[in-house]
């Protein structure tokens, strides 16, 4: 329940401050949907020229506060939707590189997927072997230009 603007600030018996659900969810929005000069140029620049799409949107929000949350977890969804399909592609090489794993590793990775849907699951096993697969590269560059230097020292002396 949101508290009225009155309770806001107030402490709690432990005397410790309190943090209501209106300034929880704006702090969620904040974080989820940075606000930057440049992001907020370029909305504005969208606004002078489409006013028309703003006073739709200014309408439903005050319309049909209901629809219009509805509308943007559909967007979300959908945004959800393209980022896994970019995934998709990516599970079945990630799940075998999950089962070329050592038992500890499987176990360590079965800990940090528990609670996980299998989308969510899907999509964690992907980014650990991107990350995986990252570091070797980065180890194998790294073997690789200390023998390039060695050779040239070598060639050198």
């Amino acid at each position: 329940m949101i508290k009225p603007k009155s309770e806001k600030n107030q402490t709690d018996d432990n005397n410790t401050s309190t943090r209501t659900t209106d300034q929880t969810q704006s702090r969620e929005w904040r974080e989820r949907y940075p606000t930057t000069v440049e992001a907020t140029a370029k909305i504005d620049a969208y606004i002078k020229d489409n006013p028309q799409v703003y006073a739709k949107y200014d309408r439903m929000f005050s319309e049909n506060p209901d629809y219009t949350k509805r509308t943007m977890i559909f967007k979300d969804i959908q945004i959800e939707g393209q980022k896994y399909a970019l995934v998709k592609a990516q599970v079945p090489a990630a799940w075998e590189f999950y089962k070329g794993q050592m038992p500890e590793n499987r176990t360590y990775i079965d800990n940090r997927l528990q609670g996980l849907s299998e989308r969510g699951k899907d999509i964690a096993v992907v980014k650990w072997m991107e990350s995986e697969q990252a570091y070797a590269n980065r180890t194998a560059a790294r073997e690789q230009s200390r023998e390039i230097v060695q050779q040239r020292r070598a060639v050198s002396v």
